[in-house]
């Protein structure tokens, strides 16, 4: 048994396509058909977990005492300790965090960060938050990125 879909892309959509010119799929059998239904409610449920995460861990930043979110040229959502701006985020699943140099090499030494494209030299790195352990190792960098704005902060006041 075959089963003709077609299927229409967002881009299809965009470009109004006729349906005429989309090129139809075809399923093979019911399990192939089961397996690409699967295979969607499997990338629902990765963008639904991202999505529970990234609140996971805007709730965990939001905790720590005089943090501010504010708007910023690199992110609507960005956290802030008095000027400073120590992690903002990249859509629900990437996040961007400013440690001090040293904290920077050791989160890249033990890849639970990546390199930061734009301002690795300020102390910026990367993250990815896909899994429960990411989410983990995610607020561990952001509560290093606090305590270091805490920090420089005290020492900027006691200078004064």
């Amino acid at each position: 048994m075959f089963t003709l879909i077609t299927l229409v892309t967002k881009a299809d959509a965009n470009t109004k396509k006729s349906a005429q010119n989309i090129s139809p799929v075809i399923i093979l059998n019911f399990c192939e058909l089961e397996n690409a239904l699967l295979d969607k409610e499997e990338t629902i449920t990765i963008n639904d977990m991202a999505l529970n995460f990234q609140e996971e861990i805007r709730s965990f930043i939001r905790s720590l005492p005089n943090v501010e979110l504010k708007h910023d040229p690199m992110s609507e959502e960005a956290y802030f300790y008095g000027l400073r701006n120590f992690a903002h985020f990249h859509g629900p699943r990437h996040i961007d965090i400013r440690l001090s140099k040293p904290q920077q090499e050791e989160a890249l030494r033990t890849h639970i960060s990546l390199h930061h494209k734009y301002a690795p030299q300020a102390g910026w790195v990367s993250c990815v938050i896909e899994t429960l352990e990411q989410a983990e190792n995610t607020k561990v960098l952001i509560r290093q990125a606090y305590d270091t704005s805490v920090s420089l902060k005290t020492r900027h006041k006691s200078a004064k």
